[in-house]
């Protein structure tokens, strides 16, 4: 099992949070057919921790042009629209490249690979099944000031400019109720 958790020194992120975190579906679209298979999973362990598997294969080698784009939107109960949280667009080569010169993303991908057949360098191989296997993500991950909120973030991946799938997961940060504080 893979644990994605952050660490911090701060007084502030110790402690139960006053929230509990609740995802609620996870959705993986193939748009083209350099997606051979792409399937996602996301089951919950307990109150506020959850475990994600994802497969997919792809039909050919991924070209060095392939990016990812991470999209996060949060609305929280008083807001009347949807708030854009991030938006950033990645070479998957690059990420792969320079990961080890940023501490937080290193942190992120060693959490992830530990549990995974993914490739840490390009070209990323086709007509192989690649795998992320009980990634367990829990209320830790946010920091205790978040507010309540719907959210959702998703993670487009493009090849030569085109949209070839989608990973996407909906869920929420709820007032713990007084029972379970």
């Amino acid at each position: 099992m893979i644990t994605l958790s952050f660490e911090s020194s701060t007084a502030v992120n110790s402690g139960k949070r006053p929230f509990r975190v609740e995802f609620h579906s996870v959705t993986c679209t193939k748009f083209t057919t350099l997606f051979k298979h792409f399937i996602c999973e996301v089951r919950k362990v307990e109150d506020g921790e959850y475990v994600f598997n994802t497969m997919f294969e792809f039909s050919a080698q991924l070209p060095s042009d392939t990016e990812v784009e991470v999209l996060i939107n949060i609305k929280t109960p008083k807001a009347r629209s949807v708030m854009k949280f991030l938006d950033i667009k990645l070479n998957i080569c690059d990420v792969l490249t320079h990961v080890h010169s940023v501490p937080i993303i290193m942190k992120i991908v060693n959490s992830i690979i530990r549990g995974s057949n993914l490739p840490v360098s390009c070209p990323i191989e086709g007509n192989k099944m690649y795998n992320v296997t009980e990634l367990k993500l829990s209320e830790d991950i946010f920091p205790v000031y978040t507010p309540v909120m719907d959210f959702n973030c998703t993670g487009n991946y493009y090849a030569h400019k085109k949209l070839i799938g989608s990973y996407h997961l909906q869920g929420i940060t709820a007032r713990r109720s007084k029972r379970n504080k």
